[in-house]
């Protein structure tokens, strides 16, 4: 059996634009981990406004409002300052196309000027909404954050 070159150039094509999806192509998934790492990366930073801008503008959770979790990030980043944090595993699921669920498990390695020297573990549960802005890119904003029961 011989190729047809026709064939073997349409399924070459065929192959590139999938390739090419496979790499250009965001999926949620992805941009849920990216919103995992940004948030990883300002609290390394100490960066409060950077955090908070991960969240739902309209935040309310269980009394607390925008405002209130703003003051909140101030005050834990200006106190606690972190040298690393490294992500030890996350789960991502989506109970709807617009809502995602990420079990976060971290070790937070305090600065060198810390008065808790010893890294601690911390397992939250984000709820991430899936935020449909005009005129802009949809993003994936937190929702909510609960620590896990159990944590260490």
């Amino acid at each position: 059996m011989s190729l047809n070159p026709r064939r073997l150039a349409v399924a070459g094509a065929v192959l590139l634009v999938l390739l090419l999806l496979f790499f250009f192509v965001e999926t949620d998934s992805g941009r849920v981990r990216k919103v995992v790492e940004r948030g990883r990366a300002a609290v390394v930073r100490g960066d409060a406004d950077a955090c908070a801008a991960l969240f739902v503008p309209d935040y309310d959770y269980r009394g607390q409002n925008r405002a209130g979790l703003e003051d909140w990030l101030r005050r834990s980043l200006g106190e606690f300052k972190f040298s690393d944090a490294r992500i030890l595993g996350k789960e991502i699921v989506f109970p709807t196309k617009d809502e995602a669920q990420v079990k976060l498990d971290a070790l937070l390695r305090p600065g060198a000027d810390a008065s808790f020297p010893e890294p601690f573990r911390v397992q939250l549960r984000l709820h991430l909404k899936l935020a449909r802005r005009q005129g802009q890119p949809d993003a994936w904003l937190i929702d909510r954050l609960e620590p896990i029961d159990g944590a260490r």
